[in-house]
């Protein structure tokens, strides 16, 4: 019954998560949880877009607008918070576990992060902790200097430079 993505998928998590906990309408871990006025959970986004379509909350079937949703109670924002979760950078690489309420901390910062090279032309995705290495040492776009003619250029372009292979040739000839 997936819908929107919006929940935190439960083999994230260090512990199993109390059944009470889970968004009935991604069926995952309730993320940027808010309820309606009985006190049904859901994640923003999942019941955002529910009520799109439907102006009821898909529990009780009672009226519900976007406006009338509150946040829930700190007990269950504080139970939310302390759960240890996965980075989810970690099929890249990370094996940190953090605490839920710390977790969008540690993903903007995370050095397993994907981030794509500044280079222009170039669309290489790298972990963060990779990308001075990639853009200064492995990326052929990277900015060169010819010395022959006082020009910046790509890598990519230096290897065909007329003035590189010209200097080859006169090596040669001499």
């Amino acid at each position: 019954m997936a819908c929107c993505g919006g929940g935190y998928p439960e083999d994230r998590f260090q512990t199993s998560v109390d059944k009470n906990f889970f968004c009935p309408i991604c069926t995952d871990v309730l993320k940027d949880p808010v309820q309606c006025h009985n006190q049904h959970l859901f994640c923003r986004a999942c019941i955002t877009e529910h009520l799109k379509n439907s102006q009821t909350c898909p529990v009780c079937m009672q009226e519900l607008t976007e406006e009338a949703l509150s946040k829930p109670a700190r007990i269950v924002t504080g139970y939310l918070d302390g759960l240890m979760i996965i980075c989810e950078h970690k099929e890249r690489g990370c094996v940190e576990l953090v605490e839920l309420g710390l977790v969008e901390a540690h993903i903007s910062v995370c050095e397993y992060k994907p981030v794509t090279c500044p280079n222009e032309r170039c669309e290489a995705v790298v972990n963060m902790a990779d990308l001075e290495e990639h853009t200064s040492e492995d990326c052929e776009y990277r900015q060169v200097f010819c010395e022959e003619c006082d020009e910046n250029m790509s890598l990519k372009k230096y290897g065909k430079h007329g003035c590189f292979i010209s200097k080859d040739v006169q090596v040669l000839q001499v």
